[in-house]
């Protein structure tokens, strides 16, 4: 009867680490985000998805074409650059909503009601691991949160649902554009593959016998060590 003593376990989870508030934040956005879904159904979640996924990249990626202009017409260049990215947001987003609605219109009124709005539960619930995790970006950008997870606040690094919102979030940073990128994240607690791979490079180990007088890398290390080189550089 250990659960009786002191602080009760989570249902199911004895023994283990016990969620916390960050824990339960991410689980009620991500369970209110697929109830939403389910009532709007797959259809009209997928198309405002595209509407506000399509405005983002056009604004990522048409940033550097339209600055120039708004650069030209106001004199504040952090005005202009803000006039820009909204001008392309936001137009790009009118136009892709009417372009929604209009198919959205045509698929409601089929018979798939039901399934449309089954499957807009489950899209629900992948769009809620994605706001967290966009959320999660914004957080490590705006208090420069530490790389370690040993030298993070209490709240993230016990945090259960943090290995995968971080999973969730490199893939997205990822996908913008890589001036938009900043810099990689340094691996966290040893367990990157690349550090120590990189670490046997630099101290190769030692060993007895006949091999122990090798001096230098072998080809493969050098292989290695210069595909780690070029991997940083990009």
């Amino acid at each position: 009867m250990a659960g009786r003593a002191g602080r009760p376990a989570l249902p199911g989870i004895r023994g283990g680490p016990r969620m916390n508030v960050a824990d339960i934040a991410v689980i009620a956005v991500v369970v209110i985000s697929g109830l939403a879904s389910m009532g709007l159904g797959l259809v009209r979640v997928a198309l405002a998805m595209a509407g506000w996924v399509g405005a983002v990249f056009a604004t990522l990626y048409g940033f550097a074409y339209v600055r120039p202009f708004a650069r030209e017409w106001i004199s504040s260049p952090l005005l202009a650059d803000a006039a820009a990215g909204a001008a392309i947001f936001i137009a790009t987003l009118i136009v892709i909503t009417f372009i929604s609605h209009a198919i959205g219109r045509q698929v409601r009124q089929s018979a798939l009601s039901a399934l449309d709005r089954s499957l807009g539960l489950l899209v629900g619930l992948f769009l809620g691991v994605v706001i967290v995790s966009v959320g999660y970006l914004g957080l490590v950008w705006a208090i420069d949160l530490p790389p370690r997870a040993a030298d993070q606040p209490e709240w993230i690094r016990e945090a259960r649902t943090r290995p995968l919102v971080e999973m969730t979030a490199e893939r997205l940073r990822r996908l913008a554009p890589p001036s938009w990128r900043g810099a990689d994240p340094k691996p966290a607690d040893g367990d990157d593959r690349q550090r120590r791979t990189l670490q046997r490079l630099i101290e190769p180990e030692t060993y007895g016998g006949k091999g122990s007088d090798k001096e230098g890398y072998t080809n493969r290390e050098r292989q290695e060590m210069d595909r780690l080189i070029r991997g940083q550089q990009q």
